[in-house]
């Protein structure tokens, strides 16, 4: 678990003034060296695009990025759970990029509710590895309720869960990663579910989500000298 920065907070996780990010200033030889990087990124691209069409845009090495929209810098890719809390694009929270998903209770009243995210995605079978990484800043206030934050597995009907990797009332209140190892589900049609739930009463729970990443790598192969 990585740790990386903070947001400041008030009253039952109302919103206050985030300071952004420092901006990335970048010099005439970053600059060269970026259309270096982007030409050998472009190659890899191509290559992981043959490996399983189509092909996301943050492939390395062999490796396919199978996550769509893993930094919720667009409106695709995810289907947002109903009213009353509809999961939200916003841009005061962010752990990298311009926006973050905010699911359950970040500011206003308390009420009982999902809040929840999905996005269905098809491993392949030949992935030697496969490695699904997310970052969270997660919220908790009151004394412990039944309220909680959750990244689960289901299986293509969007109903049976499969497994759940995380659940958790952690009242951080910054910037954490988690990664965990899919490697279980190669050949699987699978829905990645993050959800936070409130039960209405006493304290409340939230959350902002964002970098989701699903990374399948295929088996290495050696060739003889």
């Amino acid at each position: 678990m990585i740790q990386c920065a903070t947001l400041d907070w008030v009253d039952d996780l109302e919103r206050s003034d985030v300071p952004g990010f420092g901006s990335r200033k970048r010099g005439a030889r970053a600059m060269r060296t970026g259309h270096v990087i982007a030409t050998l990124g472009l190659a890899m691209w191509i290559g992981a695009a043959l490996w399983l069409a189509p092909a996301p845009a943050h492939a390395q090495g062999g490796c396919t990025e199978l996550a769509t929209n893993g930094g919720f810098e667009t409106s695709g890719g995810w289907v947002l759970g109903s009213a009353p809390l509809v999961p939200q694009y916003v841009t005061y929270a962010k752990h990298s990029g311009d926006r973050s998903l905010a699911l359950g209770i970040t500011k206003g009243g308390n009420a009982r509710s999902f809040s929840s995210a999905r996005q269905g995605v098809t491993i392949p079978t030949v992935a030697s590895k496969v490695t699904l990484s997310f970052w969270v800043y997660t919220m908790a206030t009151g004394a412990p309720t039944t309220d909680y934050m959750e990244f689960a597995l289901l299986a293509s009907d969007g109903k049976t869960v499969l497994d759940k990797p995380w659940h958790s009332r952690n009242d951080s209140r910054m910037w954490n990663q988690m990664t965990f190892d899919l490697s279980a589900w190669r050949g699987r049609t699978i829905q990645l579910y993050f959800n936070v739930y409130n039960d209405g009463a006493g304290g409340a729970a939230g959350m902002f989500l964002d970098d989701v990443s699903l990374i399948a790598c295929p088996a290495t192969t050696s060739t003889a000298p």
